[in-house]
């Protein structure tokens, strides 16, 4: 009788662990994982090869609900399971192959409730060394098709926040290179640096950097345009998510109009300006122009809630066509 009462226990020990070893070493269970227990009736699979211990291929991926149709070509996942030991998920690769994002529906919030970002307080240390989206495309009702050629991530996150050594995004016209460190929850804290490159038809390459720091209530944003002109901007930026106000100075140092546009003359152009606004308005509290061998001062205020308006005082210090 012992001897049985033994037995039933070990099997009902084992049992859960045999589970565990079919749902993580086979093929066939992270199938079942995938498409019965975690997303029934919402997700399809093509095909699993692999498993989560050596690593898994997914191909023909699709997932529906009533907000988004997602469909996505290939995925390929490796990681470390012993390091969930350390306390840590390390993804060595990850990579999605064409995934393509429809959404159904319009945003129906109206506007009326303030938007919130969630405190996100990770429970274990995530680690990706390589993670590359390729091919990514969204559809959005009644707006042009958003085609993305690559995203590449390296970055690790815990408790105290999200430090990316690179988030890479390129697209047809732009290339977009940013790096730093995010706290996502409360006042969601960051420091981030910021590479650019715009290519637009007829118009020589553009490129910049920036920095962005500071939090929910207070972020100013450093900005410097390299080529083909130069220019520089400092932006401050408060309480993005409720109500909106910024403050805003513009240099553009003396330089020939030529370089942004050959067909532009090439006489030389400066401009300075500072001013605050909001989602509605902006005043120009002063500007300096000189260009075409005039100069000329002045302030303003626009508007565009109600339809575009503008009032301008402008001070002619010089004009010289000659």
């Amino acid at each position: 009788m012992k001897r049985r009462l033994t037995l039933i226990a070990l099997t009902l020990l084992l049992l859960p662990l045999l589970f565990c070893l079919w749902v993580m070493g086979t093929s066939n269970g992270l199938h079942w994982l995938l498409t019965k227990a975690t997303l029934p009736n919402a997700l399809e699979i093509g095909a699993v090869e692999g498993n989560l211990i050596s690593g898994v291929r997914i191909t023909k991926l699709r997932y529906h609900d009533a907000n988004m149709n997602i469909t996505l070509d290939e995925a390929l996942l490796d990681w470390r399971p012993s390091s969930l030991l350390r306390n840590k998920a390390r993804l060595e690769m990850l990579y999605l192959q064409h995934p393509h994002i429809e959404l159904l529906s319009k945003n129906s919030s109206g506007g009326s409730a303030p938007l919130q970002l969630p405190n996100i307080l990770l429970p274990l240390s995530i680690q990706i060394d390589d993670m590359q989206v390729n091919d990514l495309e969204i559809v959005q009702p009644e707006q042009p098709l958003i085609h993305i050629n690559n995203i590449a991530l390296r970055a690790q996150a815990d408790r105290i926040g999200v430090t990316m050594q690179y988030l890479d995004i390129s697209t047809n016209e732009l290339q977009l290179s940013v790096q730093g460190k995010l706290h996502p929850y409360a006042d969601y804290w960051h420091d981030l640096e910021v590479q650019w490159q715009l290519q637009l038809e007829d118009l020589p390459p553009f490129n910049g950097s920036a920095t962005l720091k500071g939090d929910l209530r207070k972020s100013v944003l450093q900005h410097q345009l390299i080529r083909p002109a130069a220019a520089t901007a400092q932006v401050t930026i408060f309480d993005p998510l409720h109500t909106l106000r910024w403050e805003a100075k513009l240099q553009v140092p003396k330089q020939p109009l030529n370089t942004v546009h050959k067909e532009w003359p090439a006489t030389t152009a400066a401009l300075t300006a500072r001013g605050h606004g909001d989602l509605e308005r902006a005043t120009v509290e002063a500007f300096s122009v000189d260009a075409l061998n005039s100069s000329a001062q002045g302030k303003g205020t626009i508007e565009w809630k109600d339809g575009f308006k503008w009032q301008s005082d402008i001070d002619s210090r010089r004009f010289d066509l000659a």
